[in-house]
């Protein structure tokens, strides 16, 4: 049903939502975005994007996109780090929601997020809860440090 929608078209996407109504899209157009989403340098994620210019690599939330996927994390590697706990909070995959934060906070292991986030499905967690669990995995971190 959705899997053939051409996520570039309005019409399309406005037929979906009306199909399915805005709770569902929602949680599909989040799906999509995930699904094309290639990397996530200094906590932006760089994606595949149609154009008139053809295919490129948009680092989102920068209004840029390049021809190449090294341009695409080059350009985002240069970038001020955006607000990592706000990313954090909107991102599905666990490891590319604290991989900035710990880069940012130059914590090299993820031994403690292991620990701290172990048998926790955070895909489908709540924002609210996800921020309780980034702030006890932070408190562990603090702990470890010393």
């Amino acid at each position: 049903m959705t899997n053939n929608i051409n996520w570039d078209d309005p019409e399309e996407r406005l037929a979906l939502i009306e199909r399915v109504g805005p709770e569902e899209y929602n949680r599909l157009y989040r799906e999509q975005m995930e699904r094309e989403t290639v990397a996530t340098i200094n906590g932006f994620p760089i994606r595949h994007i149609n154009t008139r210019f053809g295919r490129l690599f948009s680092v989102d939330g920068t209004g840029k996109a390049f021809a190449t996927l090294g341009e695409a994390n080059a350009f985002a590697e240069q970038q001020p780090a955006p607000n990592l706990l706000a990313r954090a909070l909107k991102q599905g995959d666990l490891d590319a929601a604290i991989a900035p934060i710990q880069k940012a906070l130059g914590i090299a292991t993820g031994d403690v997020a292991g620990q701290a986030f172990s048998g926790v499905n955070w895909r489908a967690l709540h924002p609210k809860d996800r921020r309780m669990w980034l702030a006890r995995w932070l408190q562990a971190e603090v702990w470890e440090v010393g």
